[in-house]
């Protein structure tokens, strides 16, 4: 064991002399584990705090815990390979296909836009096989539903969707509802089936 002392502030991180710091949480039952690939504190605390970003961040996809830790460990790689180029001082590198590698020094790079209807069609896809038919159906009538009315406001991207999108989504979602007794049951059922889809 070790005497290294994790200040408080670090959530969901442990240390081990062989490892250095890792990621942790508890998921039903199932620690899901994920090296930081990193023996500095500063560093691990960052990493944490982005890796706890982006673990809130997948949360509605519902993802099995094998494909949340690739996910986040994928995701870790991008942040150490990022931090490797920051003290080369390079923006955005890439290899041609001559095998060349061209560094290009810019001062924004911009992130890949990920379209809601491949994700989400991507995520129907991977859940198909856990879903009893039903509630396949039902899950595919709210992907169908949120997606035609992204397209009429607009929302192509996953990066759109925030808090006042799904504020919005939620207002339409009663205006659908005319009854007050459909109301209650969208309340109860479809708002909570219609938003752990986006």
């Amino acid at each position: 064991m070790s005497s290294i002392k994790i200040p408080r502030q670090i959530q969901y991180v442990s240390y081990t002399e062989k490892n250095g710091y890792a990621w942790e949480k508890r998921i039903a039952g199932k620690l899901l584990w994920v090296s930081l690939k990193t023996k500095d504190v500063n560093v691990a605390q960052r990493r944490s705090v982005a890796l706890s970003v982006r673990y809130i961040q997948l949360k509605p996809f519902n993802l099995t815990l094998e494909a949340l830790r690739e996910t986040l460990r994928a995701y870790r790689d991008g942040l150490a390979d990022q931090a490797m180029l920051d003290v080369l001082g390079v923006q955005n590198c890439t290899v041609s296909q001559s095998q060349n590698i061209e560094l290009d020094i810019k001062e924004e790079t911009t992130a890949p836009n990920h379209l809601i209807s491949d994700v989400l069609e991507e995520w129907l896809a991977d859940m198909r096989t856990e879903w009893k038919p039903r509630t396949e159906k039902l899950n595919s009538k709210g992907v169908e539903l949120f997606m035609e009315w992204a397209v009429k406001q607009h929302v192509r991207y996953v990066e759109d969707v925030n808090k006042q999108v799904v504020s919005d989504y939620k207002e339409w979602l009663l205006t659908r509802y005319e009854a007050p007794r459909s109301r209650q049951d969208v309340n109860r059922h479809a708002f909570n089936r219609h938003l752990r889809v986006i």
